[in-house]
């Protein structure tokens, strides 16, 4: 049982010792039992097709005739025939089987009672009961079975009652007994899941114990056949009303699901706008609908290529291609070996294709309907992406593919924002091409852009994934780097000077060399009330950068001083240093 902090251990082990005793007192009487009246005196010998019939027919009560698995409802039919012919010591350990068969039953039979927590597990899974909550649960039983079968063969029968007489006083010692317990229960404030459930077993139970008794009056006065098929009825009608259950199970089911894709479309459109975000919220609201073990989510851009992000057994979603095994894993217990069922469905709105959602499913384990919910939940899916994809074509530099200058002015104020929150550090990069105006005087704006496409390259390659590149228009580009300081955005930024400068870039077959300045200013090492002042500073590093040789890179230390990356402290008013002329002739 869980322990919550706010329940005394001292109930919680009061609690133990009363339901262990209760278990304890219920074999105790079974084992007394056995000093007890066994069956009716007039009774007879039982033949052995009834008491087989009696047996069948009470297991399949409680199997189907049990919604809560902690009663015996249409299994209580086979009790009183057993107490009048047989006696307590054969109808008690009866009872326990029953009481066993319905419980086991009872765990899944539909999928609403999968999700409330099944029969045997209160909330922590189904077939999880705790061990002392069956204990109490099974003495209880026993009990009422031993107090209901001495009442009928020892008081009552004795007296001349009718047997229909006996067996209703017998059935009242019963239920007393239960309500007894119940009370208990109730009175220590542990409440039991499902409740209503439970009432409607306790109903069936009360009602197949007034058919049990009946049925004893059938066996004695109009012969075997009528009896059993009393019995027999009572077992028709369980298996009805399993199959009513289930059906109502699986309807509450499919509204629930459908509930669900409404509440996932508003999800998914009225979401995230970021394309790895996107693919987190489909795969989420994919896997509340489909039982799957991979994941792929991939769209086209305005080219025509794909990008894809998958996720696997570990459901963490990231850009890339899935690999999976070539079989599902294997289940526990004995299944048979299977190949993957992969659910492909095509993301698209009039007159553009988007994109393909592909789901690696196991056969054994995918529920009946999944990919029905999964394809009214389509049309949601495909306007989102498109409304992400229309808005990130139209926040990209259509030569370079960066985010555009309104994309940095966005994420700039909310990194910044998040920084100011939690005090965590952030940085900003400004970049410049140098020298850009002599290669399109030289060799014309076609290998102009080229250069250009070759540093965006060289900028996203190196990004991390929630940082972001941009350009800033010309040959200028900006870099917001979440959660990093200013030393470390200046050794990144190094890093790009140095990685444009040993570019192979020959667009003629002749290699035009690329250099790069860049400034940087970090937050809050420089207290800046606006974000937009801490992007003003780093270019005002660049600048310097610039006018103080190019190819290098600056950090804003504020005050108009800069630092190298040697740690050199430069001012504004610094001028560069002029090569020293050799001295021939000391």
């Amino acid at each position: 049982m869980p322990i919550e902090s706010n329940v005394p251990v001292k109930r919680l082990l009061l609690d133990s010792r009363y339901r262990y005793g209760v278990l304890g007192l219920g074999v105790l009487l079974v084992v007394l039992a056995w000093w007890l009246p066994q069956g009716a005196p007039s009774a007879g010998l039982v033949p052995v097709e009834v008491l087989l019939a009696t047996l069948g027919f009470g297991a399949l009560g409680a199997a189907y005739g049990s919604r809560s698995g902690r009663g015996l409802g249409l299994g209580a039919v086979a009790l009183p025939p057993l107490l009048h012919f047989v006696g307590s010591r054969f109808a008690a350990p009866a009872a326990l089987a029953f009481l066993a068969i319905a419980s086991l039953i009872s765990v899944g039979r539909s999928p609403s009672h999968a999700r409330a927590g099944g029969a045997l597990g209160r909330g922590s899974g189904a077939g999880e009961r705790p061990s002392d909550e069956w204990a109490e649960l099974l003495g209880v039983r026993l009990i009422a079975v031993i107090v209901a079968g001495v009442a009928w063969l020892a008081v009552f029968a004795p007296k001349g009652d009718s047997v229909f007489r006996a067996g209703l006083a017998a059935g009242g010692f019963y239920f007393l007994v239960i309500a007894i317990a119940e009370v208990i229960r109730w009175s220590t404030g542990d409440r039991e899941l499902r409740q209503d459930a439970f009432n409607r077993d306790l109903a069936y139970e009360i009602g197949a114990w007034l058919v049990g008794v009946l049925s004893v009056v059938v066996f004695l006065g109009s012969g075997r056949g009528a009896g059993i098929g009393l019995l027999g009825a009572v077992a028709v009608l369980a298996l009805e009303l399993a199959r009513l259950d289930r059906e109502r199970g699986v309807a509450i089911e499919g509204a629930h699901a459908m509930q669900e894709v409404h509440l996932a479309g508003h999800r998914i459109i009225f979401g995230e706008s970021e394309p790895l975000a996107i693919a987190r919220q489909i795969f989420g609201e994919c896997r509340r609908l489909v039982t799957f073990s991979w994941f792929q989510l991939a769209l086209l851009d305005a080219n025509g290529e794909e990008q894809s992000w998958f996720s696997g057994p570990d459901g963490w979603v990231r850009e890339g291609e899935p690999e999976p095994p070539p079989r599902p894993a294997a289940l526990p217990g004995i299944h048979r070996r299977v190949s993957w069922q992969i659910v492909e469905r095509e993301l698209a709105v009039p007159g553009r294709r988007l994109g393909v959602i592909r789901m690696w499913c196991d056969p054994r384990q995918q529920r009946p309907g999944a990919t029905g919910w999964l394809d009214a939940l389509l049309p949601q899916m495909a306007s989102s992406v498109h409304s992400v994809v229309l808005d990130r074509e139209a926040r990209q530099d259509p030569l370079t593919g960066l985010a555009d200058r309104r994309a940095l002015e966005e994420r700039l104020l909310n990194v910044y924002g998040q920084a100011v929150e939690s005090g965590q550090p952030m940085a900003v990069i400004m970049c410049d091409l140098d020298k850009f105006k002599r290669i399109n005087d030289l060799y014309g704006h076609a290998t102009g852009d080229q250069a250009l496409m070759a540093v965006a390259a060289v900028l996203e390659g190196h990004r991390r994934e929630k940082d972001l590149c941009c350009r800033y228009g010309g040959e200028e580009f900006a870099v917001v780097l979440e959660e990093t300081e200013g030393h470390t955005a200046l050794q990144v930024a190094e890093r790009l000077r140095e990685a444009v400068e040993s570019l192979a870039f020959k667009p003629h077959g002749r290699r035009i060399k690329l250099q790069l300045s860049a400034g940087v200013a970090a937050f809050p090492e420089l207290h800046v009330k606006e974000a937009g002042t801490l992007l003003e500073l780093a270019d005002e590093a660049l600048y310097k950068a610039k006018k103080s040789g190019r190819n290098r890179c600056l950090l804003a230390l504020g005050s108009a001083s800069f630092e190298t990356v040697d740690g050199e402290i430069m001012s504004a008013t610094d001028k560069p240093a002029q090569p020293s002329i050799p001295t021939l002739f000391a």
